[in-house]
């Protein structure tokens, strides 16, 4: 925001019309938010200098804020600072200044609806707060209280671009794919490592859990059995040394508590291999959009041949179609066709073992036979 000498306490500043910190306005889903980051923890660079925004600057914001005791509010352009005043329309009703981790935000924002409209409609793209500082002995300047912020389209900042946040709708299929693999790639790492911490200790935990099950059904059946007394009695001791408690009571809490992560290492299990399956099927799908798009294949190739070949009975990728899709496509080529069109040659992979069977029964070896048993692969001929 532009910087002008104010009329306060020297050697305090005031930040009005003339120098601006200009920054850029994300929206959130579409929609204008209900709170940004004014100004971050430590150095805030602009054109115009430094501003040092650090835990003394927190305390004289917000201090004067408590001291001026109103909403603060937002503008246009910085209209309502212009000397002599014209009318300046508000574009925020009210905000409420709040540091977080060193930062300022505003927060609890109530746009106007002409303000909201602008944003969404994408006319306007930066805020600017007003500010007051001083000056420090490095060249730097303290932010020592928060005016009010505008909406303006004329940044001051280095190296900003306006943070839009895009639609699901105007993102590029397989940008999603992308994004959504990306996503599930990094769950399935935190599983995964979860799942590891939990692996040692379940299968100690079952063996165990089947030995004391056994041992407490033959107690209550009242057998004599010394062997079995003394086994019991091993075990005993191991559920002690296992659990290091010398009450059955305490010993039991430690079972317990075992048990339990146990069965979070069961859960963990499920959902990394559900996890591992929506990665793959999400794959599968982003190679054939590509390969769809490419002209690599044909909607039909895909539908008779490649959904049949890679896919289970519950319509999921298994891990062998997806690895054969994988070595199938940087060995296929895209080739024109008399129609003016392109296709790949054979529409496929190379046959699989079964497949070269019934070549071989039917005598199929020149490359026009190859492209008869394509369509035979594909359902094209009966």
């Amino acid at each position: 925001m532009d910087l002008v000498i104010a009329s306060l306490k020297a050697p305090q500043r005031t930040a009005a019309l003339s120098e601006r910190i200009v920054l850029p306005l994300a929206l959130i889903d579409g929609k204008a938010p209900g709170e940004f980051q004014i100004f971050s923890a430590g150095d805030n660079t602009s054109e115009k200098g430094t501003y040092l925004f650090d835990d003394l600057a927190a305390e004289l914001v917000m201090a004067k804020y408590a001291q001026r005791g109103i909403d603060l509010s937002g503008d246009y352009e910085h209209q309502s600072l212009v000397d002599p005043p014209i009318e300046a329309p508000a574009s925020i009703r009210r905000f409420v200044p709040q540091v977080r981790d060193g930062a300022l935000w505003a927060t609890s924002v109530e746009w106007t609806d002409r303000a909201a409209g602008y944003l969404e409609r994408k006319e306007y793209f930066y805020f600017s707060p007003a500010f007051g500082f001083e000056e420090l002995d490095d060249g730097r300047m303290r932010v020592t209280k928060l005016i009010n912020v505008a909406l303006t389209n004329n940044p001051a900042l280095h190296n900003i671009e306006p943070l839009m946040a895009a639609k699901d709708d105007d993102m590029d299929e397989h940008e999603k794919l992308k994004a959504a693999h990306e996503k599930l790639t990094a769950a399935h790492e935190k599983l995964k490592s979860d799942y590891d911490e939990l692996k040692g200790e379940h299968g100690e935990l079952k063996a165990m859990c089947k030995e004391l099950k056994e041992s407490v059904k033959k107690l209550k059946a009242h057998e004599p059995d010394s062997d079995e007394m003394k086994a019991t009695a091993v075990l005993r001791d191991e559920v002690k040394t296992m659990t290091g408690k010398d009450d059955p009571r305490e010993q039991l809490g430690v079972l317990r508590s075992i048990k339990l992560k146990a069965t979070e290492a069961e859960t963990a299990v499920a959902t990394l291999r559900d996890i591992e399956q929506k990665t793959r099927n999400g794959e599968f799908d982003g190679l054939m959009t590509a390969a769809l798009k490419d002209g690599k294949i044909t909607k039909e190739q895909r539908d008779k041949y490649w959904d049949k070949k890679c896919r289970d009975g519950e319509k999921n990728v298994t891990v062998e179609g997806l690895a054969m899709l994988k070595d199938w496509i940087p060995t296929s080529s895209v080739q024109a066709n008399p129609t003016g069109g392109t296709h790949r040659e054979g529409g496929g992979p190379p046959p699989s073992r079964d497949e070269a069977k019934i070549m071989q029964r039917f005598g199929i070896r020149t490359a026009e036979d190859t492209a008869a048993f394509e369509k035979f692969r594909t359902g094209q001929v009966g």
